[in-house]
């Protein structure tokens, strides 16, 4: 094999490595995606449970002959409190998450210039070759 054509074997290596790593990012943002949308739905269906919870128990207080006031006031902290844990809890997860994606996409944008560089440089080396041959 002359040194031409082990440019171009180099070449479309490199490139299946690129097209590799593209669409590998692609399926890893899907994913990140997904992920981001299913910790929303958990935060969405705690609250939404919560909720019910709460409107029970306000109808179940309000059904009863005696003063409720203390009950309600610690049902209202309960709710509160509980309200205040998912949301730091959704917002410690999406921060980990965004970490994650920014690691990633950072990691994605070196292996890709690096593969960017290497096929730069193999095609000045081709085009170099290409004009000593037609010189001599």
């Amino acid at each position: 094999m002359d040194e031409s054509q082990v440019i171009w074997q180099k070449l479309r290596t490199k490139q299946n490595h690129l097209d590799l790593l593209d669409e590998r990012n692609r399926s890893i943002r899907q994913q990140r995606e997904e992920q981001f949308e299913n910790l929303q739905q958990k935060r969405n269906q705690l609250l939404h449970m919560m909720e019910r919870k709460y409107q029970m128990m306000q109808h179940y207080l309000g059904q009863v002959d005696v003063d409720t006031t203390e009950e309600r006031a610690r049902l209202n902290r309960i709710a509160s409190d509980f309200s205040q844990a998912v949301s730091i809890g959704f917002i410690r997860n999406q921060r980990a998450l965004e970490q994650s994606i920014e690691k990633e996409e950072i990691e994605y944008r070196r292996e890709r210039r690096k593969l960017e560089e290497d096929i730069d440089t193999l095609h000045r080396r081709k085009t170099t070759l290409e004009q000593e041959k037609r010189k001599g």
